[in-house]
């Protein structure tokens, strides 16, 4: 196979359908895409097919990535996840793009027209700069929607009506705690100097405040009698929530499982702190709170916020739950933001098309299989597995963030937007390893 899509994911709970969207469509055009928790295909690809590798990130270590794949044979396109919600430019450029990122990837994706500016503005000669939007924007159409039917059924039958909490304090509660954390930020270059340390520092401290008022939040709701769901971000670490609610464990409950998706449609209203659920909670209509008892250009996002409805404590937020609102947040001056924040044609062209559409452009080597390549091959494997036996606490935190995909998960997703959009499921599903899935054209 000369077409051949490598879909690493690193938030399954972030990526999983709308990177399943995206093999889907691929696939459908003749592409092979391997897809899977990205430390499993990282670890692969120096042994595999000349292919595509869709790059997670601006920052050093994914530029380093990018740079070691590309002496193996492979194209690069990169992606920033975290690129719709994001610092200031001045922020966003010094923390967040390493200027490798521009010599190593083949395409550079941007969410949209203001994203594209600001990357243009780094690198002023680049062509590889192109606005195609996200997949994750592509699964909240009407139409798409509905592979989630079920689950939101599910979900209400079980749980009724509900206000749900987003998390998105990793940098304060971190699920391998603070000093894993900041060898994170090391590896990313952003605290080498003293005035990166001191404004991640800085974040650091604010993230964990908010965080502390969130959580008290959650309670005072909940003494109202109201039903609580708080989804913890994956990097997190649930045990402080749980530790904290403890002695409210009839109205609220801490879960993580699954995609946030659903969990949006299913509840009333959505509260947040600079979390990118706030954008797609918005664009299906529902009611997005932004509790805000602490403010700092310097450490927020603007985004989440400029289409927020902002309160700035705890009895605002009360009060407002209070008077049951329901529907959207939704104003022309928060429609107009979005419109230069997320490249998208909900009528005509997706994300996925555009996405496609450019790296059907690059020409890849074709493949010499070699029978010391496979046996290469086989040993990076059992080393993973002894690897992952070895380092169980890394991996543990690897594995929290994506687990294992499993075949069945994929094929039902795959049949239901197959039936969505009246095509024939006719594709090959197996795993690959242990923890990723092939997905291929039936021949």
């Amino acid at each position: 196979k000369y077409k051949i899509l490598y879909l690493p994911i690193e938030i399954y709970t972030r990526e999983f359908h709308s990177k399943i969207y995206l093999a889907h469509e691929a696939a459908q055009r003749g592409w092979t895409v391997l897809i899977g928790p990205k430390y499993d295909i990282n670890s692969m690809m120096k042994y595999l097919p000349k292919g595509i590798y869709s790059g997670i990130g601006f920052h050093k270590s994914a530029a380093l990535l990018a740079k070691k794949f590309k002496s193996f044979g492979h194209k690069v396109f990169s992606q920033d996840e975290e690129g719709l919600v994001r610092l200031s430019p001045e922020f966003y450029k010094e923390y967040r793009v390493d200027a490798g990122i521009e010599k190593n990837s083949d395409l550079i994706f941007c969410w949209g027209k203001e994203h594209r500016e600001i990357m243009k503005s780094i690198f002023i000669n680049s062509k590889k700069i192109i606005s195609v939007g996200n997949t994750r924007i592509d699964i909240l159409k009407s139409k798409s929607k509905k592979i989630f039917e079920n689950d939101v059924k599910m979900i209400k039958e079980k749980y009724g009506d509900f206000i749900l909490i987003n998390g998105n304090f990793g940098s304060a509660n971190h699920f391998s705690g603070q000093k894993h954390f900041i060898k994170e930020l090391e590896s990313r270059g952003w605290l080498d100097s003293e005035e990166k340390k001191e404004y991640q520092l800085k974040r650091i401290a604010f993230q964990n405040s908010i965080f502390l008022k969130m959580m008290q939040l959650s309670v005072e709701i909940a003494k109202t009698g109201k039903k609580v769901i708080v989804r913890p971000h994956p990097s997190e670490n649930i045990e402080r929530w749980k530790e904290y609610i403890s002695d409210y464990k009839d109205n609220i409950e801490i879960i993580r499982s699954g995609n946030v998706i659903p969990w949006i449609i299913a509840c009333n209203s959505l509260i947040h702190n600079g979390c990118t659920t706030a954008v797609e909670a918005f664009l299906m209509g529902k009611n997005v709170i932004s509790f805000r008892p602490l403010k700092n250009k310097a450490v927020e996002s603007v985004l989440p916020n400029a289409i927020s409805n902002c309160l700035e404590n705890e009895e605002d937020v009360l009060n407002y739950l209070k008077n049951n609102v329901t529907g959207g947040t939704s104003n022309q001056n928060a429609l107009n933001i979005l419109k230069d924040n997320i490249e998208e044609d909900f009528e005509f062209e997706d994300s996925s098309t555009r996405l496609i559409n450019q790296i059907n452009q690059l020409k890849l080597e074709k493949y010499k299989s070699s029978i010391l390549n496979n046996v290469l091959f086989e040993l990076n494997i059992l080393k993973m597995k002894i690897s992952k036996r070895i380092n169980k606490q890394s991996f543990k935190y690897e594995q929290n963030k994506c687990p294992s995909l499993k075949e069945k998960d994929v094929q039902d997703i795959l049949s239901q937007l197959s039936s969505l959009n009246s095509n024939e499921n006719n594709f090959d599903v197996f795993n690959f390893t242990e923890d990723s899935i092939i997905l291929r054209p039936r021949t």
